[in-house]
């Protein structure tokens, strides 16, 4: 997460004038959320075709009836999925990368030959 700066009680900077325009603060996350946002999106977009295991957390907060998990590297997971899976890790072959999450599907080898 990014935020603009916003002084902090008990550290020195928190005594110290601020003369950073509000505009100018607002317009520095602007371009780092952009750059973020584009170094993530490539990377989320690299792991279309790999198989994750995805630990099953629940519903997803968008899609009809989405599950949503995590991969062991922590990346957020969406797919069509039986609520029973919830609490149990799944192999997910990654369909699409978004910016902030990745599409998949849960894996069946027989059908993906």
């Amino acid at each position: 997460y990014s935020f603009k700066y916003s002084a902090r009680p008990g550290t020195p900077a928190a005594n110290m004038e601020d003369d950073i325009p509000e505009k100018v603060r607002a317009h520095r996350l602007e371009i780092l959320q952009t750059q973020l946002n584009a170094q993530q999106l490539a990377d989320n977009q690299k792991q279309v075709g790999k198989v994750e295991e995805v630990l099953v957390e629940g519903m997803a907060r968008m899609g009809d009836s989405d599950l949503t998990g995590r991969t062991p590297g922590n990346r957020k997971v969406n797919f069509a999925g039986d609520p029973s899976l919830i609490g149990r890790t799944v192999r997910v072959i990654i369909t699409e990368g978004h910016p902030n999450s990745l599409k998949g599907k849960v894996f069946r080898p027989w059908e993906n030959c």
